[in-house]
């Protein structure tokens, strides 16, 4: 999400030419972003391997885990990014599984619309 307006955005990078940016400005919609951020100690500070749960206001469900990266000479935002449709905006509730530790979990509510940082207790 190159300009942090909740849709997904490409950047394609060639052997022999600049790079390519491909923006993403299709209709507005609900969203939710979040950073993760690990205490280094029981979880590394990218938060590699949390698992997040986001249950919206209707009830539905989704879940996101963090990846250091995703294919063969690929590279991905580390933030994670939930789509809620039309869905009206407001807060969502969130459980995050700290990696390293499968016990510990959180609990958070946060406003759709924006990026959020949560820093691992």
């Amino acid at each position: 999400d190159f300009d942090n307006d909740g849709d997904l955005d490409v950047l394609v990078t060639h052997m022999t030419a600049a790079p390519s940016l491909y923006r993403n400005d299709s209709r507005p919609a609900t969203w939710l972003g979040l950073e993760l951020v690990g205490n280094g100690q029981s979880c590394n500070r990218d938060a590699v391997a949390s698992k997040v749960e986001l249950q919206a206001a209707d009830g539905s469900r989704q879940f996101r885990e963090v990846y250091a990266n995703n294919g063969l000479a690929a590279q991905s935002d580390r933030r994670l990014l939930f789509g809620l449709g039309q869905q009206p905006a407001g807060e969502v509730s969130l459980t995050i599984r700290w990696c390293g530790r499968d016990d510990l979990r959180q609990s958070v509510r946060l406003r759709s619309g924006q990026y959020h940082r949560v820093a691992q207790p």
